[in-house]
């Protein structure tokens, strides 16, 4: 998938039901944790299924980033933890996408705000998708 893809996925994905970000008491999970199932934040729902299915004893489950995510796997390609659809786009990527994840002012109840049709839109122009908007 193009990065294009991957974003507009995200965000259809999230606005379609905003209670799949896995989010609880201000933090973010890569997985769903406490009962909420099939909840992840932006880059553990395009983890492979073998992550996926570790639930909350995914090692760092929501204790890191994830640059800290992967160097406490021994990793250094995000590419190696993600599904293969989503290989080939560099960490930088997948930081501003979870960003959009994480942050209540880009979401309500119905979907984007204002706020995160820009981030959106920021993220698109950083990586070359639309010129400046």
């Amino acid at each position: 998938m193009t990065k294009e893809e991957i974003i507009d996925e995200t965000v259809a994905y999230y606005s379609e039901d905003v209670n799949r970000r896995s989010k609880y008491m201000g933090t973010c999970a890569y997985n769903s944790y406490y009962g909420l199932e099939n909840r992840h934040c932006a880059i553990g729902r395009c983890m492979q299924q073998h992550y996926k299915d570790q639930g909350t004893s995914l090692h760092n489950n929501y204790e890191c980033d994830i640059d800290c995510f992967l160097s406490d796997l021994g990793l250094n390609n995000i590419d190696l933890i993600l599904e293969e659809k989503y290989h080939g786009h560099d960490l930088k990527f997948w930081i501003e996408l979870q960003r959009l994840h994480d942050l209540d002012c880009n979401w309500t109840n119905n979907g984007l705000t204002m706020m995160g049709v820009d981030k959106v839109k920021e993220i698109k122009q950083i990586f070359g998708i639309i010129d400046k908007f």
